[in-house]
């Protein structure tokens, strides 16, 4: 990756944001890595209800009451412009978070660098968020963070295989990362999905020529089961702080993926349709 998650908790760190007051729920808007920060938010939040809105309308309780963070890193998501029209026609208390384009040129933006693929600005992504809601990131998490220096051998064992990334309740935003680092990175079909509800379904799944993958906070029994016959690769969410070991997840996934995509022969920073589907009308 080109600049490290640490450098960009930093700088947001040092940035001036709004403080919002007066809101009863919270309305994550945006897509792809834009829109896994809300998920990221959701996983920590638990004190206020927090949603997340991954398409071109808002469900109708969306409403004054609501702080709802506009997310888009290239400030030109289609999805993520009309969600945010329909907010602010609303009156909902809206935070913009990008980089520039449409929305970069809206009023009391958080504008953060451009430059980077969207998928490498998480940081830039979710800390504003995180900082507007008066909560910071310290040394315990850079820390954290800088502490993931390779894939550590797991880009290979996923080679050539189907990765089914699971983690415990409440790092639901972890296995979503890694999924998408690998679809987008890797070019890779990959499996996100949490315990418990894994439990009631996936775990009668035969997982041909898949890679089970847990991304480990506390036990879970049915690694027990799933084990049977299977080689499970548990990797271990590290930091004193969920903060910390959601982002620990998050930093490794990117080694991951891009280890992954060397392996399979590909270019992690192009994409194949991604950039053609924006252009069609």
């Amino acid at each position: 990756m080109k600049q490290k998650i640490s450098e960009q908790i930093k700088e947001v760190m040092g940035l001036k944001v709004p403080r919002i007051k007066g809101y009863n729920k919270i309305a994550v808007c945006g897509m792809g890595g834009s829109g896994v920060s809300g998920y990221i938010l959701k996983d920590l939040i638990d004190s206020i209800p927090v949603f997340v809105f991954q398409s071109y309308n808002l469900p109708r309780f969306i409403d004054s009451k609501t702080l709802v963070f506009v997310i888009s890193y290239s400030g030109n998501t289609a999805e993520t412009i009309s969600m945010y029209k329909q907010a602010k026609a609303r009156g909902a208390k809206t935070v913009i978070i990008a980089s520039g384009g449409i929305l970069g040129q809206e009023r009391g933006v958080i504008k953060i660098p451009g430059g980077l693929e969207p998928r490498e600005a998480i940081g830039y992504l979710f800390f504003p968020m995180w900082k507007v809601l008066g909560k910071s990131a310290g040394k315990e998490v850079i820390d954290t963070v800088n502490s993931v220096v390779d894939d550590k051998g797991i880009g290979r064992k996923l080679h050539g295989k189907i990765p089914v990334i699971y983690a415990n309740f409440g790092f639901y935003s972890v296995a979503l990362r890694w999924k998408q680092q690998i679809n987008e990175d890797s070019k890779r079909l990959a499996v996100a999905d949490v315990f418990p509800e894994i439990n009631h379904n996936e775990i009668e799944a035969r997982f041909d020529n898949a890679k089970i993958v847990f991304l480990k906070d506390k036990e879970e029994k049915a690694i027990k089961l799933l084990g049977q016959g299977r080689d499970i690769l548990e990797v271990k969410l590290r930091g004193k702080s969920k903060l910390a070991k959601i982002f620990y997840g998050i930093t490794l996934a990117n080694f991951v993926s891009v280890k992954l995509a060397e392996l399979e022969g590909e270019d992690y920073l192009k994409y194949r349709y991604i950039e053609k589907l924006k252009k069609m009308k």
